[in-house]
């Protein structure tokens, strides 16, 4: 852990309003295979399931083409590397039980090739996640505020190209497969929410000058990954803390929308898109 905190402490740059963060490998170079035989099996079995399902192979297109307009992930032409390894992460579709119409992707990092994953060859990094019961403790006060942050691990970003992916061209399962590669932290990264939850940290720190204490120390205590919730005591703090919560987090590249309050005038100072 503490290899994986002095490498973030040391190369974490930001860029373009976001953290860069690099991913720390148990061995260098990574001793991993290529493993496109196997991803793309597994895109062929995800493309004749999602044939069945048109809505579903809609959204997941959709949110694969909404991944590369944000820059969350981009196409590669050739992936090329010194010792010829690379290492294509399948993905599959998880479904919001309340939303089905909402799709989240998810890249199977555990998959195993040939004995082996690529979870398996990263370090996972330091715990920074609080404690659920702490942060349950926020109704200690009668005005509560909960946010949460938005697709808060795309936030952070990748330096390299290890995390190579498969999907058709033309969001076509019928059509041979693309190659693409994640700029972004995943999830179904084993080293994911410490990443995360570092480049949370480190804004909070990098800013703190230039907010209050109560706002940073909510940064540094009151997230459980990425859910804000905190109590204050009036409703006038409430509105400072909440504007100064989405003023701090954005210079990270951060989002803070799904606002929730048992005070109306407290929604009412947060952008109606903004609310849950």
């Amino acid at each position: 852990d503490q290899q994986v905190l002095d490498l973030w402490n040391k190369q974490a740059v930001k860029k373009d309003g976001h953290y860069t963060l690099p991913i720390l490998f148990n061995e260098h170079p990574p001793q991993i295979p290529s493993n496109y035989t196997m991803a793309e099996h597994r895109l062929d079995l995800l493309g004749k399931r999602l044939k069945k399902d048109p809505t579903l192979l809609q959204n997941y297109t959709e949110d694969i083409s909404d991944s590369l307009q944000k820059g969350y992930a981009e196409e590669v032409v050739d992936i090329i590397r010194e010792d010829g390894r690379v290492w294509y992460l399948p993905h599959h579709p998880v479904l919001h039980p309340r939303k089905p119409e909402k799709v989240h992707i998810v890249f199977d990092c555990a998959a195993r090739y040939q004995g082996t994953s690529l979870n398996h060859h990263i370090h996972q990094g330091p715990d920074f996640t609080n404690k659920l019961l702490g942060v349950l403790k926020f109704r200690q006060e009668p005005i509560a505020l909960n946010a949460d942050i938005e697709s808060m691990f795309y936030q952070v970003r990748v330096p390299s190209d290890a995390l190579c992916f498969l999907c058709w061209e033309d969001d076509n399962p019928d059509k041979p497969p693309k190659h693409y590669r994640m700029t972004a932290h995943l999830f179904g990264g084993v080293w994911s929410p410490s990443a995360a939850n570092f480049a949370l940290q480190r804004v909070a720190e990098d800013n703190q000058g230039n907010f209050s204490n109560d706002t940073v120390k909510t940064v540094k205590q009151n997230f459980y990954v990425d859910d804000c919730l905190k109590s204050v005591a009036t409703e006038k703090v409430a509105i400072e803390l909440a504007s100064e919560l989405r003023d701090l987090l954005s210079r990270g590249g951060f989002r803070l929308p799904e606002w929730l309050s048992n005070s109306k005038e407290v929604m009412r100072s947060i952008p109606v898109e903004d609310w849950a």
